[in-house]
């Protein structure tokens, strides 16, 4: 597997972490993500993921990326009375 391959795997695999997700980060209103949701093809994830970054901004897109990263690190299920990532969902919900 080639550093594309790789990038446009982990891309996935944030996409298949966020959909589910997106309520409990307070995103479920945002065009970016539906439009991940709703994406038929490589280009339309892509560009899906660059239109949420350009919307969340680098500071809270790179908050969200650490907190995919954290989960997927975690071999647990995401707590459900918040924890750790209750801090990430209050931040990402008052900006």
């Amino acid at each position: 597997m080639n550093e594309q391959e790789k990038a446009l795997q982990g891309m996935l695999e944030f996409c298949q972490w966020l959909i589910p997700n997106a309520k409990q980060l307070g995103l479920e209103k945002s065009k970016s993500v539906v439009a991940i949701s709703q994406a038929k093809t490589q280009e339309d994830i892509i560009n899906g993921v660059n239109s949420l970054y350009q919307e969340l901004g680098e500071e809270q897109f790179t908050a969200l990326t650490q907190a995919f990263q954290k989960s997927k690190s975690q071999a647990v299920p995401m707590n459900k009375k918040g924890g750790k990532i209750s801090y990430l969902v209050n931040k990402l919900r008052n900006s």
